[in-house]
């Protein structure tokens, strides 16, 4: 699972101070990508789907701060990166695993 320290450490926070406002990201984060459909095991704490924690981490770095200037970015890594896990979660659905696809994107050999 993308770690409150994970996070802290990709938002370059040193102190403990905003901890629950990172908690608060991590959680409502997981709670989108479940509900726009993630499979839930890509977001399991055990073994978290690099991608995911990815989306997680993006997700905190697009409203972390008063001001925040990039925030539009990250959020808009967050969505192209929760896309990539749907169509992987899609692929799979169909019946094919992203072994058989060439990956997430679905880019592969015929």
């Amino acid at each position: 699972m993308a770690t409150l320290d994970d996070v802290r450490a990709y938002l370059r926070v040193i102190s403990n101070r905003t901890d629950s406002e990172i908690d608060d990201d991590i959680a409502a984060a997981l709670t989108h990508m479940r509900r726009v459909g993630v499979r839930e095991s890509l977001l399991r704490e055990d073994s978290l789907d690099p991608q995911a924690k990815y989306a997680i981490q993006a997700f905190c770095k697009s409203s972390y701060g008063f001001d925040n200037s990039e925030g539009p970015t990250w959020w808009s890594r967050y969505q192209i990166t929760v896309a990539s896990l749907l169509n992987s979660s899609a692929n799979e659905c169909a019946g094919e695993s992203s072994e058989s696809t060439g990956g997430s994107l679905g880019v592969g050999s015929p």
